[in-house]
């Protein structure tokens, strides 16, 4: 006869259909066989009976000579071997040839889920909850920093001062990027729009020049954004160039081409730019500007440069 709490997961099937022995067995035997298992299917995975889990049986299910037996896991078959008798506070007897032998829910099941939900509800504030306590790690602890034994009582606190806080901010990098101040500066002028002459890329050119920033070193690699605003007060279409360079009215380090500007309309644009190099002077960046042809007259204002070191 076994006693006791048993918490081992259990097979049950849904629809099965009581079977029955084939042949005596006495009280000390651990083998059975039985007749067909018709319906012994576990109703969590709809596989035969016993394949994931052991199962209960009742012999002589429903007489006053009632025993339940435990099935071990994975026997699917009508022999059974190594089963535990007497389960369930049932006593072991001997039980004849077409005895009804049947799955059963045991009490030994049901007090396991008892004791699962008691304890469930002790930790979601039903029932009786257990008084807080220390969360002793080894020994008796002293209460001092660095030698308590808890692994922490309900004040303890790491305190970090302002001063640990900003230097952590300002120490912070990121990888790839260093952290430097950077130089910006937007010198638009709305009021004294720049007529462009220039003609790129025509041979000995001078590009227009609009705003600049200067001020910016200590970095091999920049983000340069330009905004402006282009008219063309001409007669055709014009497509200017817009970029910057390291000189007042030099050449371009980096360009790009505004297509489609039609003669008597007007376009806002930005355009940005990755620098990466030694310029031959890195302490200024220059707008520059020039148009493709000479047959139209373009205006640019409201210019801006923003210099931003990268690394």
């Amino acid at each position: 006869m076994t006693t006791g709490l048993d918490v081992t997961p259990h097979g049950y099937p849904g629809a099965a259909i009581p079977s029955s022995l084939t042949t005596t067995i006495g009280p000390s035997d651990t083998t059975i066989q039985l007749n067909s298992l018709s319906g012994w299917t576990e109703v969590t995975t709809g596989q035969p009976l016993g394949s994931s889990a052991a199962y209960i049986l009742a012999i002589d299910y429903g007489l006053s000579n009632e025993e339940k037996v435990l099935v071990p896991a994975y026997q699917t078959g009508t022999v059974l071997n190594d089963v535990v008798r007497g389960y369930d506070n049932t006593l072991p007897t001997t039980h004849n040839a077409v005895a009804v032998v049947a799955p059963v829910w045991s009490a030994s099941d049901a007090a396991a889920s008892n004791a699962a939900v008691q304890s469930i509800s002790n930790l979601g504030g039903r029932g009786t909850n257990p008084t807080p306590t220390d969360i002793e790690v080894g020994g008796a602890g002293t209460g001092q920093p660095g030698t308590s034994s808890f692994a922490a009582a309900a004040d303890h606190s790491h305190p970090i001062s302002t001063d640990t806080i900003n230097g952590a901010i300002n120490s912070f990098t990121v990888q790839g990027l260093q952290q430097k101040p950077y130089a910006w500066a937007n010198n638009a002028s709305d009021t004294t729009p720049t007529v462009v002459s220039p003609v790129y890329p025509t041979g000995g050119y001078a590009a227009g020049t609009c705003a600049s920033v200067t001020g910016v070193t200590g970095y091999t690699m920049y983000l340069v954004t330009i905004t402006c605003n282009l008219f063309n007060q001409g007669t055709s279409t014009e497509n200017p160039w817009i970029g910057y360079g390291f000189a007042a009215g030099g050449t371009f380090q980096d360009q790009v081409e505004v297509t489609g500007i039609p003669f008597g309309h007007g376009l806002s644009m930005t355009a940005q730019f990755i620098y990466s190099g030694t310029p031959t002077d890195i302490s200024s960046f220059y707008v520059l500007v020039a148009k493709n042809s000479g047959s139209a007259s373009l205006e640019i204002y409201g210019s801006s440069i923003s210099v931003v070191g990268l690394s």
